[in-house]
């Protein structure tokens, strides 16, 4: 029952985390059963699909971060979920306006939360995303 409670509760803030988004994209977001009997969650931009790969944007990044949980399953409890998702909103601002990326999806399984953004040049991640270490919030670094 908890675990269940819990997808809800994913599903819920990937839907918020979406209708933020803008209007011109498409959102779909689902549950699914992966290996070691343990679920994980999808949140994929649908609009995107019949158009990559983009021509200006060939590169991929992938981000992710492990995390904790007392829940066997692999799933956070609900205050590293909320800690997630803040990193990730801020990730998803962070490579848009610093990185010029497109934020594509996220995949969150087994004790690790990626997400996946279309860039159109790679050469200046590895700076970029350390800098972006100090412009985490303070409640992210609790992680």
């Amino acid at each position: 029952m908890k675990n269940l409670l819990l997808l809800i509760l994913t599903i819920i803030l990937f839907q918020n985390c979406n209708m933020a988004q803008n209007n011109n994209e498409s959102w779909d977001s689902y549950i699914a059963g992966y290996e070691n009997n343990k679920a994980g969650t999808t949140v994929v931009r649908m609009d995107l699909i019949n158009k990559a790969p983009i021509k200006d944007f060939p590169n991929v990044l992938v981000a992710g971060v492990f995390y904790e949980s007392s829940d066997a399953s692999g799933f956070p409890d609900d205050k590293t979920l909320t800690i997630l998702q803040k990193l990730e909103d801020e990730l998803v601002e962070y490579v848009s306006t610093k990185l010029n990326g497109i934020y594509v999806g996220s995949f969150m399984h087994d004790f690790k939360r990626s997400a996946y953004f279309y860039l159109q040049d790679s050469s200046s991640v590895r700076n970029n995303l350390t800098s972006f270490s100090k412009y985490v919030s303070k409640d992210v670094n609790k992680l």
